[in-house]
């Protein structure tokens, strides 16, 4: 389950519960999905779970080189997780109103007035509004980890939360093919529903698995 967790408002901790309680219920075993918020790591002397917690806490210190050793463990075990899955879903939603850059500029606008800065001041403030709602939270471990899986031959599906094909990135449209992009989750799993069943062709470019015994 790939998707931004640096700076994810919970650090992208809610939609893979979601993801996982979905995929589930359509028969996939929990022991088959490899959550980066959830590493496993069992065993192991140290916890990278709360990953988000633990980069915060080094920028604020401003612990570049503490950082960056951290990273490379976490880059290690979630490109890891890339070579063992065989298939990778992605996920980039829109930044909501818990994104903490929309709640300042929502309190921003709760506390002004046009008598403050008039009405070009407001249409401004609502302007950032409405932009900052359009973006997607920012991941670039994600595009990492989609093109080492389409190194690897293996399919990619993306949501591309709301919007889908009409404003997905091209350029990322192309990498794993445009009808492996979808406005939701649930949409998603119709599909893998329908590919499982073979009521979808099977694009055997993506799923030639090998046969290893």
């Amino acid at each position: 389950l790939s998707g931004g967790i640096d700076v994810a408002p919970d650090g992208g901790k809610g939609w893979r519960d979601e993801w996982t309680e979905k995929l589930i219920a359509i028969g996939v075993k929990k022991h088959q999905i490899y959550n980066p918020c959830r590493k496993p790591l069992e065993g192991t002397a140290f916890n990278l779970d709360d990953e988000a917690k633990i980069m915060r806490d080094l920028r604020h210190k401003k612990q570049w080189d503490k950082m960056s050793q951290v990273m490379s463990q976490i880059m290690h075990i979630d490109l890891r997780l890339v070579d063992k899955s065989d298939i990778v879903l992605a996920n980039f939603p829109k930044i909501n109103e818990d994104y903490p850059v929309f709640r300042k500029i929502d309190e921003l606008w709760k506390e002004t007035s046009s008598d403050d800065i008039g009405d070009v001041g407001m249409e401004i403030i609502s302007l950032l509004k409405n932009f900052c709602l359009s973006l997607r939270v920012p991941t670039y471990g994600s595009i990492h980890e989609i093109v080492i899986a389409i190194q690897q031959r293996k399919p990619v599906y993306i949501v591309w939360e709301d919007t889908g094909l009409e404003d997905c990135s091209a350029w990322l449209m192309k990498l794993v093919g445009y009808k492996n992009v979808f406005s939701c989750v649930e949409d998603l799993i119709d599909h893998l529903v329908e590919l499982s069943s073979g009521k979808a062709a099977i694009n055997a470019k993506d799923w030639l698995l090998i046969n290893n015994h």
